[in-house]
């Protein structure tokens, strides 16, 4: 780790779900594993630690938090802007970094949108300068995907492996968390919740649900922003519309596995017979629900008037 020994910075440019957090967090493991100390935070968590100690006067005794490591890692930097004091706190900690410790840093943000992030363009230039000046920047670009865990997946026993080999390809699992994705001012959240796990069984699954579902929205730091949910169940709409999602997007009725005309689906797991939500659009409140017929089967071997299908959606401004 010979940056760190030099007090060189790394910074991962590139969208959400290219990898840029696993990087930083591999680079701090073996920077662990060699005896080196590391400090990890969001920019987010950490802006609001020390305007908490700003307000409540031992600044200086909380920033010692982050300068004294010889890494600092800071994660999803650009995801939420900052205000005038968020800025300002911002530059004390590079500045007090700057030549004595190292820092890898993450975001979605290219270093000329960083005047519009802290609101102030001198102060961004002037963190810019400090970060860049021994800096090692990686641009990173490729597809971004998403996937949220379903019921097969824990039934087979091997979601561990399954997990492992959907990361080290390039797809996010995302577990009771979410991304931020943004161009210019406008931002979009990306949020996936576990299906009930075997080991769950026994427990209400729709407070199971509830529970991760108030995990996830207890991270987001703000309001009015599009919102998608990843949810393998359909059949928990009325719950997920009840939190306001703008948009849910589920599976796991397998579109009903027989569907009859005028009627639809004819039996679906967790619905049992004549299922509600088996595909296509659902409204309820302001959540629109797509729901989709998928690839496979259920215990059902076969499919009868229920084409498999990949359902693809563009999302238009208003």
């Amino acid at each position: 780790m010979a940056f760190v020994c030099r007090a060189e910075n790394v910074i991962f440019l590139g969208p959400p779900g290219v990898g840029k957090m696993h990087l930083a967090i591999g680079l701090a493991i073996e920077s662990l594993s060699q005896g080196i100390s590391v400090y990890f935070s969001s920019l987010t968590r950490l802006i609001e630690d020390l305007k908490k100690a700003y307000e409540e006067n031992r600044l200086e005794k909380r920033m010692r938090i982050y300068t004294r490591p010889k890494l600092l890692v800071i994660d999803e930097v650009g995801y939420l802007s900052l205000d005038g004091l968020g800025a300002n706190l911002f530059f004390q900690l590079i500045s007090a970094r700057y030549e004595k410790g190292s820092i890898i840093l993450t975001s979605n943000k290219g270093f000329g949108e960083w005047g519009e992030l802290m609101g102030d363009p001198v102060l961004a230039t002037a963190v810019l300068n400090r970060l860049l000046h021994h800096a090692h920047i990686i641009n990173i670009r490729g597809n971004s995907y998403r996937f949220v865990t379903g019921n097969s997946e824990w039934w087979s026993g091997k979601f561990d492996v399954l997990g492992k080999l959907l990361e080290e390809n390039g797809i996010r699992v995302i577990r009771n968390a979410y991304d931020r994705f943004s161009k210019g001012k406008d931002g979009i959240y990306i949020m996936g919740i576990d299906v009930p796990a075997a080991d769950q069984a026994g427990q209400e699954e729709a407070n199971i649900i509830e529970n991760e579902i108030k995990q996830v929205l207890n991270g987001i730091g703000e309001t009015g922003t599009f919102s998608i949910l990843l949810a393998h169940r359909p059949e928990m709409f009325p719950l997920y519309s009840e939190h306001g999602f703008d948009l849910i997007l589920c599976g796991h009725a397998h579109g009903g596995q027989v569907r009859l005309p005028f009627v639809g689906g004819l039996v679906a797991p967790n619905q049992g017979f004549f299922p509600k939500y088996t595909s296509g659009v659902y409204k309820s409140r302001n959540s629109l629900m797509v729901v989709s017929r998928g690839l496979g089967n259920s215990v059902i071997p076969q499919r009868l008037f229920n084409h498999p299908e990949i359902v693809v959606l563009t999302l238009v401004k208003d």
